[in-house]
């Protein structure tokens, strides 16, 4: 993530992943708010609940087998 985040180098993260990654990085660095709402669709985001409400979540990819 560091190499992605910092030199734009997806090695060692699947391809398929790797665009979204981007995706979703830029979106939280652009944020300007800690508590901004991630409301484009496909960040996929969602509130988490219990001892973590008010914690948002976006989803990546489901688990590789």
């Amino acid at each position: 993530m560091r190499r992605l985040i910092e030199h734009d180098d997806a090695s060692g993260i699947q391809a398929a992943v790797a665009e979204k990654l981007r995706r979703i990085i830029s979106f939280l660095q652009d944020m300007e708010k800690q508590d901004e709402t991630p409301d484009r669709a496909e960040l996929e985001a969602h509130q988490l609940t219990g001892d973590r409400k008010g914690t948002w979540s976006l989803f990546v990819t489901k688990n590789w087998d």
